[in-house]
């Protein structure tokens, strides 16, 4: 049997950091505070809008994607008011 790493290997997120996730003030890793995080699942809730053919589903899923980014530039924010 085929593994499901051999059969759908994970895409390269141009907005990932790789295996470095943000670190909290406390020094806890969380990808909560980590915009890329946010940005990429926007991605692929755009993504899977854009495969669905019932309009309302696919509104929803593209105010979702809309919500992913606001999440993104919240965690920006934080990030830049951390490194200040």
């Amino acid at each position: 049997m085929v593994g499901r790493s051999e059969r759908c290997p994970p895409k390269r997120n141009p907005h990932s950091l790789g295996a470095v996730n943000y670190i909290r003030e406390d020094g806890v890793p969380s990808r909560l505070d980590d915009p890329n995080y946010w940005y990429s699942r926007a991605e692929e809730a755009r993504t899977m809008a854009e495969i669905m053919t019932d309009p309302e589903t696919r509104r929803i899923m593209f105010e979702i994607a809309e919500g992913y980014e606001r999440l993104a530039e919240n965690a920006a924010e934080r990030r830049a008011r951390y490194n200040a």
